[in-house]
């Protein structure tokens, strides 16, 4: 256990103890509500100690507010004391023996008792029961999010690292605890992947043997397709997600998923094309990581993708989007650089397949043509309706929406901008038209 790299060891216990200078980065409110529940711990008659992705980044000097509380007791009836004492709110997992305390600024804290698990077969969701903090700490991924730390009032700061993760820390090394854990949980491979890029780590040479062995061994093919796309999702919502996409076809993960999924340097490309665009267009009105997803499939048809949809088990509205709306955009953009009329379907299409559309285009200059395109069409409005159309002497039908999608397009280009300039545009259009559409 090497501790030198954050901390000091403490001179009455002889334990590992977090140094000043870590508490210190610890924003005030929380570090207050771990030394609350710490009392509580000890009212209670036993220790609590913080876990996880909290404790990693307290290393790394990264913020992280998604708090993990672990005890050697009932973590459930210990969360319902805190929540009654403090009157905040709780939310218990009765299937995982788990509990979410949200407090009165809405922090949410887990708490969960510490547990073994074992898997009755590759790949199969965990068996849980009641364990000692060993265990509790053995079942984790990796060595990294193996340390903890004691908030119990006597002990407060004091550390735990039974699997060296703070060294692998300062080696920026992501290393699994032992050889099946991807055969038991194969999301483990993109978490690793996640981890690595994300904290510019490297993936330990035998973590990388297990990693290729188990892709090797299609380890995927007993992982539900749901499962996978949560890990997916999280890898798609990172702060840059084209890294760990890089590595999920290095190891021929995305191959193994649907064979259309490409892999070659045009894909990668594509993808990093879509970052390009999302970093000039940073709204709220879209999904980032709905247009990775886009972009990951973008080679395949619609079948492939309906195929992929279905697997991940991906909700009917975002299967629209993804299958059907993609395809429609794709082919609008064909229009558009045939110089078609397409500017009022346009106008109606979500922010991601508006992105998706400019991403496909490796000029620059044309990316900007389509966006222009966008802002103008969704701030042009039709004032003629079909009413007015009827008094020119049209009768309805299908030649309504070409005159409509004509004078749209007039708007755009042109100077049109009252009711009786329509007018004029729609009688000047139809006196230039064949006999066929006037007499229609």
């Amino acid at each position: 256990m090497t501790t030198s790299f954050s901390s000091i060891i403490n001179i009455e216990t002889g334990r590992p103890q977090l140094k000043d200078n870590i508490i210190k980065t610890i924003p005030k409110n929380i570090l207050n509500i771990l030394k609350e529940i710490g009392k509580a711990s000890e009212q209670f008659g036993c220790q609590a100690y913080a876990a996880g992705g909290f404790v990693r980044d307290l290393f790394l000097n990264t913020p992280n507010f998604d708090i993990d509380i672990v005890i050697e007791k009932n973590g459930m009836e210990f969360a319902k004391k805190i929540a009654e004492t403090k009157g905040w709110k709780l939310k218990t997992h009765k299937k995982f023996g788990t509990a979410t305390l949200i407090t009165s600024d809405n922090l949410k804290i887990d708490i969960a008792s510490a547990r073994s698990e074992y898997y009755k077969a590759p790949a199969a969701l965990p068996q849980v029961k009641a364990g000692l903090l060993s265990e509790d700490v053995m079942r984790r991924d990796f060595t990294i999010n193996t340390i903890l730390i004691n908030i119990s009032p006597k002990n407060f700061g004091e550390i735990t690292d039974i699997y060296s993760g703070i060294k692998d820390i300062k080696n920026k090394t992501v290393k699994v605890l032992h050889d099946i854990s991807f055969i038991d949980d194969p999301t483990r491979i993109l978490r690793a992947i996640k981890f690595a890029t994300r904290f510019n780590f490297t993936i330990d040479p035998h973590t990388q043997k297990l990693i290729k062995e188990a892709v090797d061994k299609n380890i995927f093919a007993s992982l539900s397709g749901k499962r996978f796309f949560t890990e997916l999702e999280y890898i798609l919502k990172e702060k840059d997600p084209v890294l760990p996409l890089i590595k999920l076809f290095e190891y021929k993960i995305m191959q193994n998923i649907h064979a259309d999924i490409a892999s070659n340097a045009g894909a990668l490309s594509f993808l990093n094309r879509i970052k390009e665009v999302i970093s000039l267009y940073k709204k709220n009105d879209y999904s980032e990581w709905a247009l990775y997803f886009i972009g990951l499939i973008n080679n395949c048809g619609k079948e492939a993708s309906e195929d992929i949809c279905r697997y991940f088990q991906i909700p009917h509205n975002q299967k629209i989007l993804f299958c059907d709306l993609r395809i429609e955009a794709k082919n609008l953009l064909k229009n558009i650089e045939k110089n078609k009329t397409a500017y009022r379907k346009i106008s109606v299409f979500k922010t991601e397949l508006i992105l998706y559309m400019m991403a496909s285009l490796k000029s620059p200059v044309k990316r900007e043509e389509i966006f222009k395109i966008y802002k103008k069409a969704k701030n042009t409005k039709i004032l003629t309706n079909g009413n007015d159309i009827i008094k020119l002497g049209i009768k309805p039908g299908p030649i309504f929406s070409e005159i409509i999608n004509r004078l749209f397009e007039a708007k755009i280009k042109g100077d049109i901008k009252t009711k009786k300039k329509e007018i004029d545009y729609i009688k000047k259009y139809l006196s230039e038209e064949t006999p066929i559409i006037k007499n229609s």
